[in-house]
């Protein structure tokens, strides 16, 4: 029963939603997941302004640049950057 209710609540947050939508979407479950670095969520934040950037969504890919910056530079503290 677990397996067919999974991939339907996929298709169903997917449905309507733009590609940086959903995007921003993968970003908020690594963001809450514990274990996520810096690094994967700066990754991850580099997609979805990508995705807007090709959308032409102009101030949320000015966000979510801000966003991956920030993500980007406490990953290089992390590692024991600037």
């Amino acid at each position: 029963m677990k397996r067919l209710i999974l991939p339907a609540v996929l298709m169903l947050t997917a449905c309507g939603q733009s590609a940086g939508e959903e995007a921003e979407a993968r970003y908020r479950m690594v963001e809450k997941n514990t274990l996520a670095t810096y690094g994967e969520r700066c990754r991850v934040a580099r997609t979805v302004a990508d995705a807007y950037l090709k959308e032409g969504a102009q101030q949320k890919y000015e966000l979510w640049q801000l966003t991956a910056r920030n993500d980007c530079d406490e990953d290089a503290g992390a590692l024991g950057g600037s």
